[in-house]
């Protein structure tokens, strides 16, 4: 199989590197939306049954459709759908919970500002 630019292999490899690099980020947004600590970990529980099911069931479809670059473009698709559909969710705000804000230093007067 040609592994270059555009082939399956690739666009599962960034897809990959694109996804990991939003784990980390993901309880801090679930929190935001106002999901508690123990919804959060039942979410990261399920992560794992998820990706131990994936493989047979993307197995199936390749043998069924005798081609593997369409189920790959159709779970790159799935998945960048899914990804940014977590944009739409509105954030609640919880009370009792200070927003978060963002601290910045001037760089040249090193003057510290908190926004909020």
């Amino acid at each position: 199989m040609y592994v270059g630019q555009g082939s399956p292999r690739d666009l599962l490899n960034r897809d990959l590197k694109a996804t990991s690099s939003l784990l980390p980020y993901l309880t801090i947004h679930m929190q935001s939306i106002g999901l508690t600590v123990e919804e959060i970990a039942i979410i990261y529980l399920a992560l794992p049954f998820t990706t131990f099911l994936s493989p047979p069931i993307t197995g199936f479809l390749v043998d069924k459709f005798g081609k593997y670059k369409p189920v790959v473009v159709m779970s790159l698709l799935l998945n960048a759908i899914f990804h940014h559909s977590l944009l739409f969710i509105p954030q609640q705000e919880i009370p009792g919970v200070v927003p978060s804000a963002f601290v910045m230093r001037h760089p040249d007067s090193g003057d510290i500002e908190m926004i909020r």
